[in-house]
């Protein structure tokens, strides 16, 4: 059985991880699919992810600049359910171990 560690420096290729909802692959899709609905609400329900997602694949730039902010303010903390987010762990942690084991 494989440490913790050896389970954390493990990388996923993009079809094994379960944390991405839209692959790269997809981007022009949703593009287009934006340009249809021309609403981003309605573009993130269709691909069943947050609006905040179909912006940063729509406008680019709009992630750049979050993550230059994100590097200037130090202080920058995520907030979260510690309980949601232990459940989380749980399920990822098993996961990537099935997909170690086989």
């Amino acid at each position: 059985m494989k440490t913790y560690r050896e389970l954390e420096q493990t990388k996923y290729t993009e079809e094994q991880d379960g944390r991405v909802k839209i692959r790269k692959c997809q981007y022009e899709e949703v593009r287009a699919k934006y340009k249809s609905l021309k609403s981003m609400r309605a573009t993130a329900k269709y691909y069943g992810v947050d609006k905040r997602l179909i912006q940063f694949i729509v406008y680019p730039e709009r992630l750049k600049k979050l993550q230059e902010w994100n590097k200037k303010i130090k202080h920058h903390k995520k907030y979260y359910d510690t309980d949601k987010r232990r459940d989380y762990m749980r399920k990822y942690r098993a996961r990537k171990k099935l997909l170690l084991d086989n």
